[in-house]
């Protein structure tokens, strides 16, 4: 962990190096002193550095920074932090509102290596929030604390993470293909949202040319969205089949197909086993399930780290 990367105060490992007096004694036969090799002096001087720079960086003073130095080390070690989080947490710190939400937004994409970036649109009082191939959006409405937000940039961007590799494994005709069927799952789940469709609530009413239609103005809305993935394929090229990213963007794909929303049943009533039923299946569809799991993790490692900054500032 180079905390000095984060903080650069104005140190040089020279000259901290040349205020240190470190001797050597020989068992039992003189106390001459023995030259530092530059490897010593050098790992001295970083180790120096790193704890200056979380002393200036989290006000804190003292034995505490090398406690909170050396806590944020055994969480590492524990496998209870990411090494990578960490230095997120760390850099936006002191960032607050829409300057945190686009500092850690852009770090963590960065993170999980994305190619591009999707827009990120700021929605400072909204409480629902929808996202597309090339965006997402983040409603503060439902995110009050810094945990929270982490946590759903983070799940977004697994989804973003997930889409990209559909595309590059499959292409757009599949893709779409697969929103095209989660917008017949609603039709088929919600007779309300079929008769604002069609003429019918009863999905096995609709002519068949008509629902072609339907799915036809669906994937339209959709098609000019596929730049943006266009260009990653560019960039990154197509994933082979018959290995290991194409198997886990065919289970994907297949996940995608199969996808199922609580929000799907809006304006109807439903008994609440059937809610509770579809609730399950939507967090168990692998989608979802990963999301939930990268955005969770980050959560919970972000407010071990806040609970340390707390206790030792």
């Amino acid at each position: 962990m180079q905390l000095n990367s984060i903080v650069q105060p104005s140190v040089s490992v020279q000259s901290m190096n040349k205020s240190s007096s470190l001797t050597n004694e020989t068992q039992g036969k003189t106390n001459e002193k023995k030259p530092i090799s530059n490897t010593s002096k050098i790992i001295a001087g970083t180790a120096a550095l790193a704890l200056l720079g979380t002393a200036i960086y989290f006000g804190i003073r003292g034995k505490n920074t090398a406690k909170l130095e050396a806590k944020f080390q055994e969480l590492i070690n524990n496998g209870e932090m990411n090494e990578t989080y960490l230095r997120i947490f760390k850099d936006t710190n002191k960032l607050n509102g829409e300057e945190f939400i686009k500092a850690a937004y852009n770090k963590l994409a960065d993170a999980v290596g994305l190619a591009k970036k999707p827009e990120l649109i700021i929605k400072p009082h909204q409480a629902s929030c929808k996202s597309s191939f090339d965006s997402i959006e983040l409603c503060l409405g439902g995110l009050k604390t810094k945990a929270d937000q982490f946590n759903f940039i983070r799940h977004e961007l697994e989804h973003a993470k997930q889409t990209e590799m559909m595309y590059r494994a499959f292409g757009k005709d599949a893709l779409l293909d697969a929103y095209a069927q989660r917008a017949i799952t609603h039709l088929k789940m919600n007779p309300l949202y079929c008769s604002q469709e069609f003429n019918t609530s009863k999905f096995d009413e609709i002519p068949k040319e008509k629902l072609q239609l339907f799915i036809e103005k669906c994937k339209s809305k959709l098609v000019e969205k596929t730049g943006f993935l266009d260009e990653i394929v560019k960039e990154k090229g197509k994933i082979l089949q018959n290995t290991p990213e194409y198997e886990e963007a065919k289970k994907y794909m297949e996940a995608a197909r199969n996808y199922k929303s609580p929000g799907m049943l809006n304006g109807i009533n439903v008994v609440s086993s059937y809610f509770e039923q579809i609730m399950k299946e939507y967090k168990n569809n692998l989608l979802e399930a990963n999301a939930f799991r990268e955005g969770e993790n980050i959560r919970d490692m972000y407010l071990k780290f806040s609970k340390l900054i707390n206790k030792y500032s």
